[in-house]
């Protein structure tokens, strides 16, 4: 129960977030050690509650600011297939394919948010 009432403040905490910085400041006090439980946790468990999808976009999140992009792309791709298609996974998509130099696939899906 007690996971339960921490996931749902983190869901709330991290859709009242406005950008990378935002985002940034939930995580300063971060160990790597920390990070990487945290990762840990959310990918054998986190599709099994209501608030996957934000657990996912923060992994991913997690994964961009380590420079690992194969990881943190499976992530997006895997939230954009499930139709969660919201402003921060579209452009995490794209900025990662740009980053890789996909620049047409990167163009597409920044498209989508015209």
């Amino acid at each position: 129960m007690e996971i339960e009432r921490c996931v749902t403040r983190l869901d709330k905490i991290w859709k009242s977030c406005n950008g990378f910085q935002d985002m940034g400041q939930i995580f300063s006090g971060w160990e790597k050690h920390d990070t990487e439980q945290f990762i840990v946790w959310t990918m054998e468990n986190g599709k099994t509650g209501q608030y996957w999808q934000t657990l996912y976009e923060i992994v991913g999140y997690l994964y961009l600011t380590q420079q690992e992009y194969e990881n943190a792309l499976s992530l997006f791709q895997s939230l954009y297939d499930g139709d969660h298609r919201n402003t921060f996974t579209i452009r995490s998509l794209a900025g990662i394919h740009a980053k890789q130099g996909r620049m047409a696939a990167a163009h597409k899906l920044l498209r989508l948010l015209n």
